[in-house]
């Protein structure tokens, strides 16, 4: 479901933005790769990137340059001390100064093609951001006080990877709307994963969180459901206008519910909800 027919290393050639890295045939976090695992299932808290700055970066940067990185991208894009050291690419300027250029390249675009560039709004302002020494902010999604399902370390609940084909069980974990996004997949709306512990494996099946129902309700208060499948994953079309972004969702098990506590700009949940959490999400979508 998650990506489409392209071998792995066409589509981190493709994904990898800000930057130059080189795809090393791992599935980062997943065992038994070579990849490293993460950091252990310390939860993500609240960015320190204003929001619009962490806006540009979810929507276009962080399904490879997550937390951790994958796809063969060189480094993160998910907080200040990153965007402030040196670019892996050009020493001579900064990760942020180097995102500035490649949004505004023609020969080397980021994201690359034939992804949608950033808007030339939200450049601006990302740009006027960098250029004023990119100060501080506050800006999380899914912050606050700390759930226990987020305590644990990584792991794959079900024991179960996903180990090829394609269809709607494919890349359990993985970012869906940036992979499809690149053209041989269906387009979707809404797409994720949902597991029943906070930091599973990238490929693990959800297989617990089958039948979970994810509620996504858009700025016009309009609201869809979809219903997680046999390896955790969910996913939806636009249609009649709908969603319109910002959007939030909520996850419903078993007579409970589990609700973000802020609204996001994408609808690529597992850009931010990634193994140990991107952009101030604590983790995984967890079963309530």
């Amino acid at each position: 479901m998650v990506c489409w027919r392209r071998s792995l290393a066409m589509v981190a050639a493709v994904m990898v933005a800000c930057g130059v890295g080189s795809y090393s045939g791992q599935v980062t976090g997943r065992p038994g790769s070579g990849g490293p695992p993460g950091s252990g299932g310390t939860p993500a808290t609240a960015t320190d990137l204003p929001c619009d700055v962490a806006d540009v970066l979810t929507s276009s940067c962080t399904s490879c340059h997550g937390s951790p990185p994958s796809g063969g991208a060189p480094m993160s894009l998910t907080s200040l001390v990153q965007l402030l050291a040196a670019s892996p690419s050009n020493a001579a300027v900064t990760t942020g100064q180097a995102c500035v250029q490649r949004m505004a390249s023609t020969t080397s675009p980021m994201p690359p093609l034939p992804a949608a560039p950033v808007d030339p709004a939200k450049q601006t302002a990302f740009s006027a951001w960098v250029s004023s020494g990119m100060p501080a902010g506050s800006c999380g999604v899914d912050a606050g006080t700390p759930d226990p399902v987020f305590s644990g370390s990584p792991t794959c609940t079900s024991g179960a990877y996903w180990t090829g084909g394609t269809g709607s069980t494919m890349r359990p974990g993985e970012a869906c709307i940036a992979c499809h996004s690149l053209g041989d997949g269906p387009a979707f709306a809404i797409a994720g994963t949902a597991y029943p512990s906070g930091h599973e494996y990238n490929d693990c099946d959800g297989t617990a969180a089958q039948g979970a129902i994810v509620t996504v309700t858009d700025s016009t208060n309009v609201s869809r459901s979809f219903t997680v499948n046999s390896a955790g994953n969910f996913y939806g079309a636009a249609s009649a206008g709908w969603p319109v972004f910002p959007i939030t969702a909520k996850i419903t098990f078993g007579g409970k519910t589990r609700a973000m506590s802020g609204a996001v700009t994408t609808g690529d949940c597992n850009t931010c909800h990634t193994l140990n959490g991107a952009n101030g999400a604590p983790g995984r979508i967890a079963l309530p």
